[in-house]
């Protein structure tokens, strides 16, 4: 009897992927077909796979999480997940690289918490969800690269996160404000500041564990990152003397020991961290240096600074706003200008141990940052 060798051209499809049932398949190709442009109706049609597929993963593994499909103008599919804006991107099943769109990264209205990347399987009809980046992680990595003609970024497939579980227990336990987006709000000349009160609970970055060489969870979820220890005043003044190889941390050196000779004092043991952020279209780096001042002669205090300077050595545009607040109004507000020294804005404030300051930071063309609270509290 004669063996019959009977081939099949169809992938293998990986451990989690999911079946779309027929009438999801007809759904996306109804959607599809309703677009006038057909040039179009092809990536319509994959969107629509990749959001009726997650959204089947999502209630097969979370059913207690809320979830609504979110309106946008530019037919990319969105949803909003325990308050939290996910954006997915359809790719290819076994992808070198995620192409997002620019507009759904800088776009107040577009920008999402989570970018979600789904792997469509066509002709098997199924979708496996393959992977996640958070906006910050996102808008850190864009800094190092320009998008096409097209206006896509291209990301590495090696950035994003595999572990599902993770990006689920982001939407479960997190809190949508520990992860900023861009905000079409301007609050810089609003006082009192009713625009960014905050209460209590609402997540802060705890600058007293950077004197412990640590990072609390909010300040890694943003991608802070601590440099190390400061000199005392005095090693400053001598080094700056010195003539060095300008480096990363030289760099912030350079700042410090300017601050310092106009007067600019600041507590033993001071810590700093930075955050390499986009404001907008803008990629500028953020300093934040802290420390614990404490007297016989008044309650236990701490010093914020808060530097903004730009990224990759390039220049913040004229008119670049850096404004610090409390609960109920703007504390300090700087704006960059011809006559700002090295192309830096800077703030100091001193509050109690029990106070939180607000940074909101904001670029010419109205984009709007407003971090989570720095505070420096016991745990």
């Amino acid at each position: 009897m004669n063996s019959i060798d009977i081939s099949v051209d169809l992938e293998a499809l990986p451990p989690r992927a999911i079946a779309l049932t027929t009438d999801q398949v007809e759904q996306a190709r109804q959607r599809s077909r309703s677009v006038a442009d057909p040039t179009q109706q092809w990536q319509i049609y994959l969107n629509t796979l990749s959001l009726l597929g997650f959204e089947q993963w999502l209630n097969q593994r979370a059913s207690d999480i809320s979830m609504d499909q979110a309106q946008n103008p530019i037919e990319q599919p969105y949803l909003i997940i325990n308050d939290f804006k996910v954006c997915l991107i359809p790719v290819e099943s076994q992808p070198d690289e995620v192409e997002i769109p620019s507009i759904a990264i800088a776009a107040p209205e577009l920008a999402a918490h989570f970018y979600v990347a789904i792997a469509v399987y066509e002709e098997q009809s199924q979708i496996a969800i393959h992977s996640f980046l958070r906006h910050d992680q996102l808008t850190a990595q864009i800094q190092f690269l320009q998008p096409d003609i097209d206006n896509l970024y291209a990301i590495p497939i090696s950035d994003f996160e595999d572990d599902l579980d993770r990006l689920l227990l982001y939407l479960r336990c997190s809190n949508p404000s520990a992860i900023p987006l861009p905000s079409n709000s301007l609050t810089a000349n609003r006082q009192p500041l009713i625009a960014n009160s905050y209460e209590r609970t609402t997540p802060f970055i705890n600058i007293r564990r950077w004197l412990q060489n640590e990072l609390d969870e909010v300040a890694q979820q943003l991608s802070w990152v601590l440099l190390p220890p400061i000199a005392s005043e005095g090693s400053l003044r001598i080094k700056a003397k010195a003539r060095q190889q300008p480096s990363f941390t030289e760099d912030f050196d350079e700042i410090i020991k300017q601050l310092v000779r106009k007067g600019m004092t600041l507590p033993v043991d001071t810590r700093a961290a930075y955050q390499n952020m986009m404001i907008g279209t803008v990629a500028a780096r953020l300093y934040a240096v802290a420390g614990a001042i404490i007297t016989a002669e008044q309650p236990p205090e701490w010093s914020l600074l808060v530097i903004l300077g730009p990224k990759l050595q390039r220049q913040l545009p004229r008119g670049t706003q850096l404004q610090v607040s409390d609960r109920t109004e703007v504390l300090v507000q700087q704006i960059l200008s011809d006559q700002t020294e090295d192309g830096y804005l800077f703030a100091q404030i001193v509050g109690t141990w029990e106070e939180q300051f607000v940074v909101t930071l904001t670029v010419p063309d109205g984009a709007t940052l407003t971090l989570p609270p720095f505070g420096f509290q016991a745990e």
